[in-house]
């Protein structure tokens, strides 16, 4: 049996632009790489849309794509879901499926998004720590050889930043991250 392995290279690069500056992020410390690539280096460039928390919930009324077009954009989003003291919204302090990074990137991927980034809040680092998601979204990983019909599947990044990174996606825009509205 073929076994395919991937993993992301530890001088693997990322950088954003701020204001024609590209900024250099340090892999492991700075982001992780949720999607791994099924080819070599994949260059990915995109102006970003800041989406909240990525998340369309029609049983809750709410939708923070509304009035959005994310088509071919880098779409931005907090980790977690907003949070009610009322059980009927969210389930109140509980979290729900929409809270998870892996439906969020495919409602970005559905509306057409050509990129994925999920900003950690350090309220979700008070539950799961960097190191943790280091740790998981770092090792190897293995699977059966993809045969054609899967290598072909369209490959849909994914980026998750740490929250001292959010500062350089907040740059200019006139919000500061730790007061971007959250819950």
């Amino acid at each position: 049996v073929n076994l395919y392995e991937s993993k992301i290279l530890p001088e693997s690069e990322l950088s954003i632009e701020v204001d024609s500056t590209y900024i250099p992020l340090d892999y492991g410390t700075d982001f992780l790489v949720v999607a791994i690539p099924q080819k070599e280096p994949v260059e990915l460039n995109g102006d970003l849309v800041f989406t909240r928390f990525g998340i369309q919930a029609p049983e809750y009324a709410y939708d923070d794509f509304q009035g959005l077009d994310v088509t071919g954009k880098v779409t931005v989003h907090l980790s977690g879901e907003p949070t009610s003291d009322n059980e009927d919204f969210f389930q109140g302090s509980s979290l729900t499926r929409y809270a998870s990074g892996q439906s969020k990137r495919l409602t970005a991927q559905k509306l057409g998004a050509s990129v994925n980034v999920s900003i950690i809040r350090s309220a979700t680092l008070n539950r799961v720590n960097w190191t943790t998601y280091r740790s998981f979204l770092t090792r190897s990983r293995f699977a059966i050889q993809p045969s054609d019909s899967q290598a072909s599947k369209p490959y849909f990044p994914a980026i998750v930043l740490h929250p001292d990174m959010a500062t350089l996606i907040f740059r200019d825009t006139g919000y500061n991250f730790e007061e971007v509205p959250g819950d």
